[in-house]
């Protein structure tokens, strides 16, 4: 699985999580945090095998532009050593395979120069990239355990305001039937207090 679609995974996980109700929050399954992350760990080696893999091919391509300038050298002394043979005048054959020598040697360091730029280029075209893949990857895995953790904590905030909620309509329920109790214990006092005066008159 690619980084990115490591990084697509992980930022699912969190808007399909379940949501708890009036509180605008909601909860991720650990397990599945945990596997995108190892997926994320096994995922880091393979974009530095990459960038092994274009070290690789930049020796590839020097030891072929070497070859090839190596082969024209070859191939220049045989045609230089030709035309002396069949050459009137010697000199006029060793100024022209000096000529070609010249020219040979001009090319084949013009090749090899070619070959290491565009190897050079690829080479930081791949470590810019790998730097910023595994950049995203940590800037990535950042955001999301401070997203998980934030949600975490107000979690626990809902929880401690429905508890403290809850407390409160408990004591002020005992308060109140506390209240109705003193008021049945007074009127209680008075209708006995009522009922001996009657008694007493009658």
């Amino acid at each position: 699985m690619a980084i990115r679609d490591v990084l697509d995974d992980l930022e699912n996980l969190v808007a399909d999580a379940a949501h708890v109700p009036l509180s605008g929050k909601c909860m991720i399954e650990e397990n599945d945090l945990v596997h995108l992350v190892e997926e994320l760990r096994n995922t880091l080696p393979t974009a530095l095998a990459q960038a092994e893999d274009i070290m690789t091919e930049r020796e590839t391509i020097l030891a072929k532009a070497k070859s090839e300038a190596e082969h024209i050298i070859e191939e220049s002394k045989k045609e230089a050593d030709r035309r002396v043979s069949n050459s009137v005048i010697e000199r006029e054959a060793r100024d022209k395979a000096r000529a070609i020598m010249e020219e040979t040697d001009e090319k084949s360091r013009a090749a090899i120069k070619d070959a290491e730029e565009r190897a050079a280029a690829m080479m930081d075209e791949a470590k810019e990239k790998a730097s910023a893949m595994m950049e995203e990857a940590r800037s990535k895995g950042e955001e999301i355990y401070t997203q998980v953790m934030q949600k975490k904590q107000n979690v626990d905030e809902y929880a401690n305001q429905v508890f403290s909620q809850l407390i409160a309509y408990v004591t002020n329920t005992s308060e109140g039937v506390d209240q109705a109790s003193q008021v049945l214990s007074q009127a209680r006092s008075r209708l006995e207090a009522a009922q001996a005066e009657m008694n007493q008159n009658s």
